[in-house]
C-alpha cells in the first residue's frame, strides 16, 4: 500500500489537472468567437502544456511522450507565454484583483514596477546588523590616516598590542585552570 501511495498522488493529481484542462476547454468552447476567446483559448492550452510540462518525468517514464515530444511541449510552453505576454496585463486585470492578492511587484497598479521591485527586493533582504566589534576594532583599521601605515614607530606599537593581547590570553587561561583546581 505505501509503495504505491506516490503514484496514487500522481494519477489523481493528474486526473484533476486533466478535469479543470476539459472543463475550461468546454466553457471557451461555448463562448461566441472573439479576441477575449482567443486569449483564452491560448491561456488553455498554456495551462494544458504546462502542467504536462511540470509531471514530464512521469509521462516520459510510462511512454505517454517520448523525448522528442517532450521538447515540442517545452518549446509550446516557451512559444504561449511569449504570445500570452502582450495579453497578461489585461487578463489579470479582468480579475479586479488587489496589488496584495497578487502580491507581485511587476503587475502593480500604479505602474511603479522598478521601485516596488527594488522595494521588495530590500525588504527580503535587510541589512545584516553591525556587530559589537566593529566600531572598536575593524572601524580604526578602516579609518586610519595612511602615514600611520608608512611609519615603522606605528608598525612596531602594533607588534607590541599584539604580544599584550597575547599575554592577556596566556594569564586569563592561566588564571581559569587555578580556580578548577
Amino acid at each position: 500500500m505505501e509503495r504505491t501511495s506516490q503514484s496514487r498522488f500522481i494519477a489523481a493529481k493528474l486526473h484533476t489537472t486533466g478535469y479543470i484542462f476539459g472543463m475550461f476547454k468546454e466553457a471557451i468552447e461555448e463562448m461566441d468567437d472573439c479576441a477575449e476567446t482567443r486569449s483564452l483559448a491560448t491561456v488553455c492550452r498554456l495551462y494544458g502544456l504546462w502542467q504536462i510540462e511540470e509531471q514530464l518525468g512521469f509521462f516520459l517514464k510510462y511512454g505517454y511522450l517520448d523525448a522528442a515530444q517532450a521538447d515540442k511541449v517545452q518549446e509550446n510552453v516557451d512559444a504561449l507565454c511569449a504570445e500570452i505576454r502582450s495579453v497578461a496585463i489585461p487578463l489579470i486585470d479582468a480579475f479586479a484583483l488587489s496589488d496584495h492578492i497578487i502580491n507581485s511587484p511587476l503587475g502593480k497598479w500604479d505602474g511603479s514596477v522598478y521601485e516596488s521591485y527594488f522595494a521588495q527586493v530590500q525588504a527580503s533582504n535587510p541589512l545584516p546588523k553591525e556587530h559589537p566589534y566593529f566600531t572598536r576594532l575593524i572601524k580604526p583599521l578602516l579609518d586610519r590616516e595612511n602615514s600611520a601605515i608608512d611609519d615603522p614607530e606605528a608598525a612596531m606599537g602594533l607588534d607590541d598590542e599584539l604580544r599584550e593581547m597575547a599575554e592577556e590570553r596566556a594569564a586569563a587561561k592561566e588564571a581559569a585552570r587555578g580556580r578548577e583546581e
